[in-house]
Protein backbone atom coordinates (compact mmCIF):
# COMPACT_ATOMS: atom_id res chain seq x y z
CA UNK A 1 0.00 0.00 0.00
CA UNK A 2 1.21 3.25 -0.54
CA UNK A 3 1.43 6.21 1.51
CA UNK A 4 1.03 9.66 0.00
CA UNK A 5 3.80 12.10 1.69
CA UNK A 6 2.36 14.07 4.87
CA UNK A 7 5.48 16.85 5.52
CA UNK A 8 3.85 19.61 7.29
CA UNK A 9 1.04 20.47 9.58
CA UNK A 10 -1.00 21.77 6.62
CA UNK A 11 -1.12 18.75 4.95
CA UNK A 12 -2.28 16.76 7.81
CA UNK A 13 -5.44 18.34 8.11
CA UNK A 14 -5.76 18.61 4.43
CA UNK A 15 -5.61 15.19 4.08
CA UNK A 16 -8.34 14.98 6.74
CA UNK A 17 -10.36 17.67 5.05
CA UNK A 18 -10.48 15.78 1.83
CA UNK A 19 -12.02 12.95 4.08
CA UNK A 20 -14.26 15.03 5.93
CA UNK A 21 -15.89 16.27 2.46
CA UNK A 22 -16.19 13.31 0.46
CA UNK A 23 -17.48 11.08 2.89
CA UNK A 24 -20.75 11.27 4.93
CA UNK A 25 -19.06 11.28 8.02
CA UNK A 26 -22.03 14.53 9.79
CA UNK A 27 -24.10 11.08 10.05
CA UNK A 28 -21.82 8.87 12.08
CA UNK A 29 -23.11 8.34 15.88
CA UNK A 30 -24.37 6.20 17.78
CA UNK A 31 -27.45 7.12 19.38
CA UNK A 32 -27.52 10.66 20.26
CA UNK A 33 -23.58 10.66 20.40
CA UNK A 34 -22.17 11.71 16.96
CA UNK A 35 -19.07 10.17 16.27
CA UNK A 36 -16.70 11.74 13.63
CA UNK A 37 -15.40 14.53 15.97
CA UNK A 38 -13.57 11.11 17.65
CA UNK A 39 -12.42 10.00 15.16
CA UNK A 40 -11.03 13.19 13.50
CA UNK A 41 -9.07 14.15 16.53
CA UNK A 42 -7.66 10.88 16.77
CA UNK A 43 -6.71 11.09 13.59
CA UNK A 44 -4.98 14.23 13.50
CA UNK A 45 -3.02 13.05 16.77
CA UNK A 46 -1.90 10.24 15.53
CA UNK A 47 -0.59 11.73 11.82
CA UNK A 48 0.63 14.17 14.04
CA UNK A 49 2.85 12.23 16.70
CA UNK A 50 3.91 9.89 13.35
CA UNK A 51 4.78 13.31 11.83
CA UNK A 52 6.79 14.74 14.81
CA UNK A 53 8.44 11.42 16.13
CA UNK A 54 9.02 10.48 12.49
CA UNK A 55 7.78 6.87 13.62
CA UNK A 56 4.37 5.39 13.74
CA UNK A 57 1.74 5.26 16.76
CA UNK A 58 2.14 2.78 19.30
CA UNK A 59 0.52 -0.26 18.96
CA UNK A 60 -2.28 -0.47 20.64
CA UNK A 61 -1.08 -3.90 22.49
CA UNK A 62 1.26 -1.32 23.72
CA UNK A 63 -2.10 1.43 24.39
CA UNK A 64 -3.93 -1.11 26.25
CA UNK A 65 -0.61 -1.86 28.61
CA UNK A 66 -0.23 1.76 29.12
CA UNK A 67 -3.82 2.16 29.72
CA UNK A 68 -3.99 -0.66 32.59
CA UNK A 69 -0.53 0.79 34.16
CA UNK A 70 -2.28 4.47 34.95
CA UNK A 71 -5.33 2.36 36.07
CA UNK A 72 -3.69 0.55 38.43
CA UNK A 73 -1.76 4.22 39.59
CA UNK A 74 -5.23 6.00 40.15
CA UNK A 75 -6.09 3.11 42.65
CA UNK A 76 -2.74 3.13 44.61
CA UNK A 77 -2.30 7.07 44.22
CA UNK A 78 -5.17 8.98 43.77
CA UNK A 79 -6.88 7.45 47.29
CA UNK A 80 -3.41 8.39 49.20
CA UNK A 81 -3.44 11.90 47.67
CA UNK A 82 -7.67 12.25 48.55
CA UNK A 83 -6.23 11.54 52.22
CA UNK A 84 -3.78 13.72 52.30
CA UNK A 85 -5.54 16.41 50.92
CA UNK A 86 -8.98 15.71 52.53
CA UNK A 87 -9.54 19.45 53.56
CA UNK A 88 -10.19 19.99 49.77
CA UNK A 89 -11.92 16.86 48.81
CA UNK A 90 -15.44 18.18 47.11
CA UNK A 91 -18.61 16.32 45.55
CA UNK A 92 -22.05 16.80 44.09
CA UNK A 93 -24.55 18.56 45.91
CA UNK A 94 -27.09 20.97 45.34
CA UNK A 95 -26.54 24.62 44.67
CA UNK A 96 -23.38 24.74 42.80
CA UNK A 97 -24.12 27.47 39.37
CA UNK A 98 -21.40 25.61 37.58
CA UNK A 99 -19.48 21.91 37.01
CA UNK A 100 -15.68 22.35 35.52
CA UNK A 101 -13.88 19.46 34.65
CA UNK A 102 -10.26 19.75 34.59
CA UNK A 103 -7.41 18.07 32.48
CA UNK A 104 -5.15 17.56 35.11
CA UNK A 105 -2.42 18.56 33.75
CA UNK A 106 -2.46 22.54 33.41
CA UNK A 107 -1.53 22.68 37.27
CA UNK A 108 1.63 25.00 38.19
CA UNK A 109 2.86 25.55 42.03
CA UNK A 110 2.17 28.46 43.60
CA UNK A 111 3.39 29.73 47.52
CA UNK A 112 3.08 25.80 48.24
CA UNK A 113 -0.38 25.04 46.42
CA UNK A 114 -1.25 23.61 43.31
CA UNK A 115 -3.10 26.05 40.98
CA UNK A 116 -5.08 24.74 37.88
CA UNK A 117 -4.15 28.12 35.44
CA UNK A 118 -7.15 27.40 33.23
CA UNK A 119 -10.35 26.79 35.44
CA UNK A 120 -9.38 28.01 39.16
CA UNK A 121 -9.13 31.77 37.66
CA UNK A 122 -12.82 31.55 36.99
CA UNK A 123 -14.16 29.41 39.43
CA UNK A 124 -12.85 32.47 42.15
CA UNK A 125 -14.14 34.89 39.79
CA UNK A 126 -17.35 33.01 40.04
CA UNK A 127 -17.28 32.89 43.74
CA UNK A 128 -16.78 36.49 44.01
CA UNK A 129 -19.90 37.07 42.32
CA UNK A 130 -21.46 34.59 45.32
CA UNK A 131 -21.90 31.47 42.61
CA UNK A 132 -20.92 28.09 43.97
CA UNK A 133 -18.71 25.55 41.95
CA UNK A 134 -17.98 22.01 41.53
CA UNK A 135 -14.32 21.18 39.68
CA UNK A 136 -13.78 17.65 38.60
CA UNK A 137 -10.32 16.58 38.58
CA UNK A 138 -9.17 13.37 36.34
CA UNK A 139 -5.49 11.67 36.53
CA UNK A 140 -3.70 9.68 38.88
CA UNK A 141 -1.05 11.99 39.04
CA UNK A 142 -2.83 14.38 41.72
CA UNK A 143 -1.30 17.32 41.95
CA UNK A 144 -1.46 18.13 46.32
CA UNK A 145 -1.99 20.07 48.45
CA UNK A 146 -4.94 22.24 45.92
CA UNK A 147 -5.74 25.96 46.28
CA UNK A 148 -9.19 25.03 45.45
CA UNK A 149 -11.66 22.25 46.50
CA UNK A 150 -12.52 19.29 43.60
CA UNK A 151 -13.49 16.01 43.27
CA UNK A 152 -10.98 13.34 41.95
CA UNK A 153 -12.54 11.18 39.49
CA UNK A 154 -9.78 9.09 37.87
CA UNK A 155 -10.96 5.96 39.86
CA UNK A 156 -14.27 6.08 38.25
CA UNK A 157 -13.75 7.22 34.85
CA UNK A 158 -11.02 4.14 34.81
CA UNK A 159 -13.29 1.89 36.37
CA UNK A 160 -16.08 3.11 33.58
CA UNK A 161 -13.94 3.04 30.53
CA UNK A 162 -13.09 -0.78 31.53
CA UNK A 163 -16.56 -1.67 31.69
CA UNK A 164 -17.50 0.03 28.40
CA UNK A 165 -15.96 -2.76 26.75
CA UNK A 166 -19.15 -4.92 27.23
CA UNK A 167 -21.92 -2.16 26.81
CA UNK A 168 -24.39 -2.81 24.27
CA UNK A 169 -24.45 -0.32 21.81
CA UNK A 170 -27.91 0.66 19.99
CA UNK A 171 -29.23 3.02 17.00
CA UNK A 172 -25.10 2.98 15.54
CA UNK A 173 -24.45 4.33 11.94
CA UNK A 174 -21.18 4.49 10.17
CA UNK A 175 -21.98 4.92 6.66
CA UNK A 176 -18.74 4.63 4.55
CA UNK A 177 -16.53 3.76 7.55
CA UNK A 178 -14.63 0.92 5.67
CA UNK A 179 -13.70 3.02 2.25
CA UNK A 180 -13.06 6.31 4.27
CA UNK A 181 -10.33 3.41 6.24
CA UNK A 182 -8.83 2.80 2.79
CA UNK A 183 -8.38 6.53 1.48
CA UNK A 184 -7.30 7.67 5.12
CA UNK A 185 -4.44 4.80 5.16
CA UNK A 186 -3.35 5.80 1.57
CA UNK A 187 -3.16 9.52 2.74
CA UNK A 188 -1.66 9.59 6.25
CA UNK A 189 -0.77 5.90 6.77
CA UNK A 190 -1.89 2.62 7.91
CA UNK A 191 -0.40 2.76 11.51
CA UNK A 192 -1.96 6.50 11.84
CA UNK A 193 -5.31 5.27 10.84
CA UNK A 194 -8.18 3.85 13.61
CA UNK A 195 -10.33 0.54 13.03
CA UNK A 196 -14.05 0.47 13.51
CA UNK A 197 -13.48 -1.44 16.29
CA UNK A 198 -11.58 1.41 17.98
CA UNK A 199 -14.71 3.61 17.10
CA UNK A 200 -17.08 1.41 18.51
CA UNK A 201 -15.59 1.24 22.11
CA UNK A 202 -15.23 5.03 22.18
CA UNK A 203 -18.37 4.96 21.48
CA UNK A 204 -19.24 2.58 24.62
CA UNK A 205 -16.91 4.08 26.78
CA UNK A 206 -18.44 8.04 26.02
CA UNK A 207 -22.29 6.46 26.85
CA UNK A 208 -20.73 5.20 30.22
CA UNK A 209 -19.22 7.96 30.65
CA UNK A 210 -21.82 10.56 30.00
CA UNK A 211 -24.41 8.81 31.85
CA UNK A 212 -22.37 9.11 34.73
CA UNK A 213 -21.10 12.45 34.28
CA UNK A 214 -25.29 13.56 33.56
CA UNK A 215 -26.12 11.70 36.97
CA UNK A 216 -23.30 13.90 38.22
CA UNK A 217 -24.61 17.37 36.79
CA UNK A 218 -28.21 16.49 37.80
CA UNK A 219 -27.28 16.41 41.43
CA UNK A 220 -25.43 19.51 41.13
CA UNK A 221 -28.35 21.66 40.23
CA UNK A 222 -26.07 23.80 37.93
CA UNK A 223 -26.50 25.56 34.23
CA UNK A 224 -23.22 25.29 33.01
CA UNK A 225 -20.61 22.73 32.15
CA UNK A 226 -17.16 23.58 31.12
CA UNK A 227 -14.28 21.76 30.01
CA UNK A 228 -10.63 22.50 29.60
CA UNK A 229 -9.70 19.62 27.01
CA UNK A 230 -13.27 18.90 25.30
CA UNK A 231 -11.56 16.33 22.57
CA UNK A 232 -10.85 13.96 24.68
CA UNK A 233 -13.26 10.87 25.04
CA UNK A 234 -13.83 12.33 29.12
CA UNK A 235 -14.42 15.68 27.58
CA UNK A 236 -16.61 14.68 24.93
CA UNK A 237 -18.84 12.89 27.27
CA UNK A 238 -18.81 15.44 29.36
CA UNK A 239 -20.24 17.93 26.73
CA UNK A 240 -23.09 14.82 25.51
CA UNK A 241 -23.81 14.89 29.41
CA UNK A 242 -24.30 18.74 29.36
CA UNK A 243 -26.30 18.59 26.03
CA UNK A 244 -28.59 15.85 27.59
CA UNK A 245 -28.75 17.56 31.32
CA UNK A 246 -30.16 20.96 29.57
CA UNK A 247 -26.54 22.76 30.65
CA UNK A 248 -24.34 25.31 28.35
CA UNK A 249 -21.38 23.87 27.42
CA UNK A 250 -18.40 25.71 27.35
CA UNK A 251 -14.59 24.68 26.15
CA UNK A 252 -12.16 26.55 27.78
CA UNK A 253 -8.60 27.33 26.04
CA UNK A 254 -5.70 25.88 27.35
CA UNK A 255 -2.75 25.86 25.01
CA UNK A 256 -2.07 26.15 21.16
CA UNK A 257 -5.51 26.26 18.77
CA UNK A 258 -6.26 27.80 15.80
CA UNK A 259 -5.54 26.58 12.37
CA UNK A 260 -3.26 24.21 12.75
CA UNK A 261 -5.10 22.07 15.51
CA UNK A 262 -7.53 19.67 14.00
CA UNK A 263 -9.75 19.97 17.25
CA UNK A 264 -10.10 23.43 17.07
CA UNK A 265 -9.19 24.42 13.01
CA UNK A 266 -9.95 23.71 10.09
CA UNK A 267 -13.18 21.76 10.20
CA UNK A 268 -15.48 21.04 6.83
CA UNK A 269 -18.79 20.47 6.54
CA UNK A 270 -19.92 21.12 9.79
CA UNK A 271 -23.56 20.01 9.99
CA UNK A 272 -25.92 23.08 10.67
CA UNK A 273 -27.13 21.57 13.55
CA UNK A 274 -23.41 20.93 15.44
CA UNK A 275 -22.10 18.43 16.60
CA UNK A 276 -23.32 16.80 19.72
CA UNK A 277 -20.17 16.16 21.12
CA UNK A 278 -18.77 19.39 20.15
CA UNK A 279 -19.27 22.54 22.87
CA UNK A 280 -21.90 24.88 22.24
CA UNK A 281 -19.02 27.79 23.37
CA UNK A 282 -15.39 28.20 23.43
CA UNK A 283 -13.84 30.56 25.45
CA UNK A 284 -11.10 31.27 23.53
CA UNK A 285 -8.19 34.02 24.50
CA UNK A 286 -8.10 36.52 21.65
CA UNK A 287 -9.88 37.53 18.49
CA UNK A 288 -7.35 34.73 16.32
CA UNK A 289 -8.74 31.45 17.62
CA UNK A 290 -12.57 33.32 17.82
CA UNK A 291 -11.54 33.82 14.07
CA UNK A 292 -10.44 30.48 13.08
CA UNK A 293 -13.44 28.98 14.98
CA UNK A 294 -15.81 31.03 12.96
CA UNK A 295 -14.29 30.48 9.66
CA UNK A 296 -15.33 26.65 10.29
CA UNK A 297 -18.60 26.89 12.16
CA UNK A 298 -20.08 28.86 9.18
CA UNK A 299 -23.86 29.25 9.10
CA UNK A 300 -24.06 26.93 12.05
CA UNK A 301 -25.55 28.24 15.20
CA UNK A 302 -23.16 25.96 17.51
CA UNK A 303 -19.98 26.12 18.57
CA UNK A 304 -19.96 29.82 19.20
CA UNK A 305 -16.44 31.41 20.23
CA UNK A 306 -16.44 33.62 22.82
CA UNK A 307 -13.72 36.08 23.75
CA UNK A 308 -12.33 35.47 27.27
CA UNK A 309 -8.84 37.01 27.75
CA UNK A 310 -6.70 34.51 29.61
CA UNK A 311 -6.79 35.60 32.82
CA UNK A 312 -3.89 33.73 34.51
CA UNK A 313 -1.22 35.44 31.72
CA UNK A 314 -2.94 38.42 32.19
CA UNK A 315 -2.10 38.61 36.25
CA UNK A 316 1.24 38.17 35.69
CA UNK A 317 1.47 41.33 33.09
CA UNK A 318 0.26 42.95 36.41
CA UNK A 319 3.41 44.45 38.20
CA UNK A 320 1.43 45.51 40.91
CA UNK A 321 0.79 42.10 41.93
CA UNK A 322 2.84 41.41 45.00
CA UNK A 323 2.21 37.71 44.44
CA UNK A 324 3.26 38.20 41.06
CA UNK A 325 6.48 40.29 42.22
CA UNK A 326 7.40 37.31 44.90
CA UNK A 327 7.31 34.39 42.41
CA UNK A 328 9.48 36.78 39.51
CA UNK A 329 12.06 37.44 42.12
CA UNK A 330 12.25 33.71 43.02
CA UNK A 331 12.41 32.56 39.57
CA UNK A 332 15.67 35.41 39.18
CA UNK A 333 17.57 33.99 42.32
CA UNK A 334 17.42 30.67 40.70
CA UNK A 335 19.42 32.10 37.71
CA UNK A 336 22.97 31.19 37.34
CA UNK A 337 25.60 33.82 39.16
CA UNK A 338 27.54 34.55 36.22
CA UNK A 339 26.50 33.55 32.73
CA UNK A 340 24.31 37.24 31.30
CA UNK A 341 21.81 35.44 29.30
CA UNK A 342 19.35 33.14 30.78
CA UNK A 343 17.22 30.55 28.54
CA UNK A 344 14.08 29.25 29.72
CA UNK A 345 13.94 25.45 27.42
CA UNK A 346 10.64 24.33 27.02
CA UNK A 347 10.58 20.71 26.29
CA UNK A 348 7.79 18.91 24.59
CA UNK A 349 7.18 15.23 24.87
CA UNK A 350 6.71 12.32 21.90
CA UNK A 351 8.84 13.38 20.01
CA UNK A 352 12.15 12.31 18.36
CA UNK A 353 15.15 12.16 20.90
CA UNK A 354 16.47 14.15 18.19
CA UNK A 355 14.98 16.90 19.06
CA UNK A 356 16.00 17.27 22.51
CA UNK A 357 19.53 16.04 22.04
CA UNK A 358 20.57 19.08 19.62
CA UNK A 359 19.08 21.61 22.09
CA UNK A 360 21.78 19.50 24.63
CA UNK A 361 24.09 19.93 22.38
CA UNK A 362 23.50 23.57 21.77
CA UNK A 363 23.89 24.25 25.30
CA UNK A 364 27.52 22.12 25.63
CA UNK A 365 28.32 25.02 22.18
CA UNK A 366 27.14 27.72 24.19
CA UNK A 367 29.41 27.63 26.90
CA UNK A 368 29.63 28.86 30.33
CA UNK A 369 28.37 32.47 29.27
CA UNK A 370 24.45 31.34 29.05
CA UNK A 371 22.71 29.46 31.63
CA UNK A 372 19.76 27.22 30.55
CA UNK A 373 16.70 26.58 32.68
CA UNK A 374 14.86 23.11 31.40
CA UNK A 375 10.68 22.74 32.04
CA UNK A 376 9.32 19.33 31.53
CA UNK A 377 5.86 19.04 29.45
CA UNK A 378 2.91 18.18 32.37
CA UNK A 379 3.22 14.60 30.85
CA UNK A 380 6.54 14.28 32.07
CA UNK A 381 6.80 16.20 35.28
CA UNK A 382 7.09 13.40 37.48
CA UNK A 383 10.88 12.39 35.06
CA UNK A 384 12.37 15.37 36.37
CA UNK A 385 15.61 12.94 38.48
CA UNK A 386 15.71 11.02 35.36
CA UNK A 387 16.33 13.89 32.97
CA UNK A 388 18.37 15.44 35.45
CA UNK A 389 20.73 12.63 35.29
CA UNK A 390 21.04 13.32 31.68
CA UNK A 391 22.07 16.64 31.67
CA UNK A 392 24.58 15.77 34.42
CA UNK A 393 25.67 13.34 31.65
CA UNK A 394 26.16 16.20 29.06
CA UNK A 395 28.09 17.71 31.67
CA UNK A 396 25.31 20.76 31.72
CA UNK A 397 24.07 22.32 35.57
CA UNK A 398 21.04 20.21 36.66
CA UNK A 399 19.66 21.13 40.23
CA UNK A 400 16.53 23.14 38.58
CA UNK A 401 14.50 21.04 37.05
CA UNK A 402 12.08 19.71 38.81
CA UNK A 403 11.70 23.72 40.50
CA UNK A 404 11.31 25.05 36.88
CA UNK A 405 9.14 22.16 35.52
CA UNK A 406 6.70 23.27 38.52
CA UNK A 407 7.17 26.78 38.74
CA UNK A 408 4.92 29.09 37.10
CA UNK A 409 5.88 29.44 33.84
CA UNK A 410 5.05 33.43 33.39
CA UNK A 411 7.51 33.77 36.47
CA UNK A 412 9.98 31.91 34.33
CA UNK A 413 9.43 33.86 31.12
CA UNK A 414 9.66 37.16 33.08
CA UNK A 415 12.78 36.37 34.71
CA UNK A 416 14.53 34.36 31.69
CA UNK A 417 16.09 36.09 28.29
CA UNK A 418 15.16 33.92 25.87
CA UNK A 419 12.83 31.21 25.22
CA UNK A 420 13.53 27.78 23.58
CA UNK A 421 10.97 25.29 22.10
CA UNK A 422 9.75 23.10 19.57
CA UNK A 423 6.57 24.07 19.08
CA UNK A 424 4.89 24.73 22.58
CA UNK A 425 2.61 27.77 23.31
CA UNK A 426 5.40 28.79 25.31
CA UNK A 427 6.72 30.18 21.88
CA UNK A 428 3.69 32.71 21.34
CA UNK A 429 3.70 33.70 24.97
CA UNK A 430 7.32 34.77 25.54
CA UNK A 431 6.83 37.11 22.61
CA UNK A 432 4.06 38.77 24.52
CA UNK A 433 6.14 39.07 27.92
CA UNK A 434 8.65 41.11 25.15
CA UNK A 435 11.05 37.79 25.31
CA UNK A 436 12.67 36.58 22.16
CA UNK A 437 11.81 32.78 21.37
CA UNK A 438 14.12 30.30 19.05
CA UNK A 439 11.94 28.09 17.31
CA UNK A 440 13.64 24.59 16.75
CA UNK A 441 11.80 22.78 14.21
CA UNK A 442 10.33 23.17 10.73
CA UNK A 443 6.53 22.18 12.59
CA UNK A 444 7.31 24.67 14.97
CA UNK A 445 8.40 27.59 12.40
CA UNK A 446 4.89 26.87 10.77
CA UNK A 447 2.66 27.02 13.42
CA UNK A 448 4.59 30.28 14.18
CA UNK A 449 5.15 31.68 10.81
CA UNK A 450 3.73 34.69 11.52
CA UNK A 451 5.88 35.62 14.33
CA UNK A 452 9.13 34.42 12.61
CA UNK A 453 8.29 36.97 10.22
CA UNK A 454 7.46 39.74 12.34
CA UNK A 455 11.02 39.11 13.80
CA UNK A 456 9.60 38.21 17.30
CA UNK A 457 10.54 34.54 16.91
CA UNK A 458 14.04 32.61 15.60
CA UNK A 459 14.00 29.27 13.36
CA UNK A 460 16.97 27.34 14.19
CA UNK A 461 17.03 23.92 13.66
CA UNK A 462 19.82 22.35 14.30
CA UNK A 463 22.44 22.85 17.35
CA UNK A 464 24.95 25.37 15.52
CA UNK A 465 22.16 27.34 14.63
CA UNK A 466 19.97 27.34 18.22
CA UNK A 467 23.64 28.39 20.13
CA UNK A 468 23.90 31.16 17.87
CA UNK A 469 20.70 32.09 18.27
CA UNK A 470 20.60 32.68 21.74
CA UNK A 471 23.85 34.25 21.69
CA UNK A 472 22.68 36.98 19.37
CA UNK A 473 18.92 37.51 20.58
CA UNK A 474 19.55 38.76 23.63
CA UNK A 475 21.89 41.68 21.87
CA UNK A 476 18.75 42.87 19.70
CA UNK A 477 16.17 45.91 20.80
CA UNK A 478 13.66 44.50 23.21
CA UNK A 479 9.93 43.50 22.16
CA UNK A 480 7.67 45.51 23.21
CA UNK A 481 5.37 43.77 25.99
CA UNK A 482 2.00 42.86 25.51
CA UNK A 483 -0.77 45.83 27.76
CA UNK A 484 -2.13 44.51 31.13
CA UNK A 485 -6.11 43.73 30.64
CA UNK A 486 -6.87 45.55 34.20
CA UNK A 487 -9.21 43.62 35.94
CA UNK A 488 -9.34 40.75 33.38
CA UNK A 489 -12.25 42.86 31.63
CA UNK A 490 -12.99 40.42 29.08
CA UNK A 491 -13.58 37.39 31.52
CA UNK A 492 -15.67 39.96 33.55
CA UNK A 493 -18.13 41.04 30.68
CA UNK A 494 -18.30 37.67 29.59
CA UNK A 495 -19.46 35.83 33.53
CA UNK A 496 -21.60 38.69 33.77
CA UNK A 497 -23.23 38.02 30.27
CA UNK A 498 -24.40 34.37 31.80
CA UNK A 499 -26.88 35.70 33.87
CA UNK A 500 -26.76 32.71 36.24
CA UNK A 501 -29.21 32.98 38.74
CA UNK A 502 -28.29 34.25 42.46
CA UNK A 503 -26.99 31.58 44.31
CA UNK A 504 -29.47 31.43 47.28
CA UNK A 505 -32.11 30.89 44.40
CA UNK A 506 -29.69 28.35 43.44
CA UNK A 507 -30.11 27.00 46.97
CA UNK A 508 -33.85 27.31 47.72
CA UNK A 509 -34.47 25.60 44.17
CA UNK A 510 -32.33 22.32 45.10
CA UNK A 511 -34.14 22.14 48.65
Amino acid sequence: MTTRRIATAADVLDAINHLERHYPVQQWHAGDVDLWPAYRVRLFMNATLALLAQAPVPHPARRLAALAGRGLRALLQVPLAALRDRRMNDRPQPGHAAVFLSDGLSFTRQQGRWVDRVIDPLVLALQQRGQACLKLTPLAAVHVPRLLPSMLVQPAIDRLKLLARWRPLHDTDLPGFDALQIEAQLRLGEPNVPSRDWLLLQARRMHALAAWFAALLRTSGATWAFVNNYYSIEGMAFVVAARRGGLRSADLQHGLQGEHHGAYGRWAAVPAVGYTTLPDEFWVWSRDEADAIDRWRGECACHVPRISGNPWRERWLDDRDPQVAEQIENARAMRAPSPAVQVLVSLAWGLADEETDKILRAAELAGRGVGWWWRLHPVEAHRAAEFAARLRRHGLPAEHVQAVTDAPLFALIRAADVVVAHSSTVIQEATLFGVPAVVTSDYGAEIYAALVDAGRAVRATDDAAIAAAVAALPARPPLPRAPAIADMDGLARLLDSLRLPPAAALRSATR
